[in-house]
């Protein structure tokens, strides 16, 4: 037996023999060449002669010498050329959700695989010498997209593979609406690659028509919500929140509505009549119009704005002293229209004093209480 290199080459043998002699390559004759054919007897000298080995298999042949009496057989063994091959049949582009993909190695020689990030790990392999690792990506809840690295390293020989995970992303179409007082239908679009859930915080005044969820892992969609907005019959705006929100890949996002309260302009008021202790009435305007207060000449009633509150207008009425009623009258504008406002307020009740007056009368004395103001 002889072991030759993938390169190739030639090796030389002596042959004795009695008699004359023929030889043969019976296997492998493609690569393997003799010469000569056929010698006298005595000493002579063959040469086996191999081509170089491109494939990545050893291979053998099989060369027989033949004389009168006897026959032998020379196994001619040449090795393969080193290989490392890399391949995969899987797409390497993964949505948040994550997945698994598989690379393919054929290879005759050691080698190393790295991987330049931890949310790609190999969870299999197979010990043959053509190889399927397995690999698995997580989800991605990193709030970006990201890319990884797979190296397969054998020396001379090296194959690197990378893996891209797209970005898990939740988007409304608007983040922050104001709606009359009225009741209203309210669209929002969700666009989303990630399945997700919606919660309301709005005291029960705002409701979603439909499945409150939607969505689905690694396919992108838009889906179309209608919020129903209840009519707001008070003097105050009030706020609510439409809360959409993927847990598993951290991602959240909220609608915040404003709906605005029952308009000062053209409602019907209450009665504004105080008694002497004074009060006050509060409402609210429209945080998007401008408007103007023409206020009384009188020092009893004014007009304010809570400074964490800006859309609010408290009109205060102050003690009556006077012991008379008394009325006022607040005008507001806002652009062509304009609404006003009537207090009135009662006076002072008079506060009574009794003094005792004692007098004689023929029937004895006598107490008559005299009262006055």
């Amino acid at each position: 037996t002889i072991i030759v290199p993938a390169t190739g080459g030639k090796n030389n043998f002596t042959i004795l023999s009695r008699s004359g002699w023929t030889v043969t390559v019976v296997s492998g004759a493609a690569w393997c060449h003799v010469s000569p054919s056929s010698g006298g007897s005595g000493g002579n000298t063959l040469e086996v002669r191999t081509d170089q080995n491109e494939d990545f298999a050893v291979r053998q042949a099989l060369v027989r010498l033949t004389n009168a009496t006897t026959s032998g057989t020379i196994e001619v063994i040449q090795q393969q050329v080193d290989m490392l091959d890399v391949t995969t049949d899987s797409v390497c582009d993964f949505g948040p959700q994550g997945g698994t993909f598989a690379v393919n190695v054929g290879y005759n020689i050691d080698y190393a695989v790295s991987i330049s990030e931890d949310w790609v790990r190999q969870t299999q392999t197979k010990a043959l010498k053509q190889a399927t690792l397995m690999f698995e990506v997580d989800k991605n809840n990193s709030g970006g997209g990201r890319s990884c690295t797979v190296g397969f390293d054998g020396g001379e020989f090296s194959y690197e593979i990378t893996v891209c995970q797209e970005e898990a992303y939740l988007r409304l179409s608007i983040q922050d609406a104001a709606v009359e007082a009225s009741a209203d239908r309210f669209p929002v679009l969700v666009e989303s690659n990630v399945s997700y859930g919606a919660e309301l915080s709005s005291s029960g005044w705002m409701s979603i028509d439909g499945e409150p969820a939607g969505g689905s892992d690694g396919q992108q969609t838009s889906v179309l919500f209608n919020l129903l907005l209840e009519e707001n019959p008070g003097w105050y705006l009030r706020e609510g929140e439409a809360i959409f929100s993927s847990p598993d890949y951290n991602l959240g996002c909220r609608l915040h509505i404003l709906q605005k309260a029952v308009d000062i302009m053209f409602a019907s008021l209450p009665q504004l009549e105080y008694g002497p202790e004074g009060g006050s009435f509060e409402f609210d305007t429209d945080p998007t119009r401008e408007y103007a207060f023409l206020m009384p000449e009188a020092d009893w009633i004014s007009i304010s704005t809570p400074e964490d509150y800006p859309a609010r207008r408290v009109v205060s009425v102050g003690k009556n002293l006077t012991g008379e009623a008394r009325s006022a009258s607040v005008t507001i504008s806002r652009g062509n229209n304009k609404k006003t406002l009537e207090f009135s307020q009662a006076g002072t009740a008079p506060e009574l004093s009794a003094e005792a007056l004692q007098f004689t009368t023929a029937g004895g004395s006598q107490t008559l209480l005299l009262v006055s103001d």
